[in-house]
């Protein structure tokens, strides 16, 4: 030992340490703690958006998208048209016919015609003597037909035509006894093509034929003598008179 002094001196120092750490008291240990008990948070009561989010919103179709409303070819409920036109035979340039139709909503149309007129003329002459003369004339005459499409195809109706005509006339010449009066009655039916521009603009080819006519003329010959003449047609007559027309209808 006398020969390694600082050994020794190590060896003790390393020996009281451990008889130290032997003989001191353990750590004591940290109190325990106990966690509070965790409050439940209240329940929630669903409203309506929670609702809408739990359950699944079902899918909703897309509105259809809105479809163009077409233009009506045809007037859409009753009109009135009035219109001018040409019966043949005759020039083009010549317009002798008018006529205004009523046009319910089924297509049913009346297309009425009258005529009241009446006509004089008076004549004289001097010199030598004075002579006058005077002449008349009165006509009534009532007409209508009744058209109505049994075909269409687009913008085009296919129409059949009826209708009946009753007229009387008078007929004083300058003189005395040689009056005339005349009576008539027929009846007609026919075919027509009418095209529709629109609502309002309406063409029309018509095509009648006569099915039953009827005339009575009566001429004086003198004081209290007349002659009386009757004529009366029937039958299933296909000569059509031809005609042209436009009307403009509200």
């Amino acid at each position: 030992m006398g020969k390694y002094p600082c050994l020794a001196g190590i060896v003790v120092l390393l020996a009281s340490q451990v008889a130290w750490a032997q003989d001191a008291p353990p750590p004591a240990e940290p109190p325990v703690t106990t966690p509070a008990p965790e409050t439940a948070p209240p329940p929630v009561t669903p409203t309506r958006a929670h609702a809408a989010t739990d359950e699944e919103e079902p899918v909703r179709p897309a509105p259809p998208l809105a479809a163009e409303v077409a233009e009506p070819t045809r007037p859409p409920g009753a009109s009135v048209g009035i219109g001018a036109g040409i019966n043949f035979p005759t020039t083009l340039d010549n317009i002798n016919t008018a006529s205004v139709r009523l046009r319910l909503a089924s297509g049913l149309t009346l297309e009425p015609r009258v005529d009241l007129s009446t006509a004089s003329q008076s004549r004289s002459s001097s010199g030598g003597g004075s002579v006058s003369s005077d002449d008349g004339f009165i006509n009534v005459q009532l007409a209508a037909l009744v058209r109505f499409p049994f075909a269409s195809r687009g913008p085009m109706d296919l129409i059949g035509i009826g209708g009946a005509a009753i007229g009387w006339s008078q007929e004083d010449p300058a003189g005395n006894n040689n009056n005339r009066h005349d009576t008539t009655l027929g009846l007609v039916w026919g075919l027509a093509v009418e095209h529709w521009w629109g609502s309002h603009l309406c063409f029309s080819l018509n095509a009648t034929n006569p099915i039953v006519t009827y005339t009575s003329t009566e001429q004086e010959q003198a004081p209290s003598v007349s002659s009386t003449v009757k004529t009366s047609n029937i039958g299933a007559v296909f000569n059509p008179q031809i005609a042209f027309t436009i009307h403009m209808f509200y």
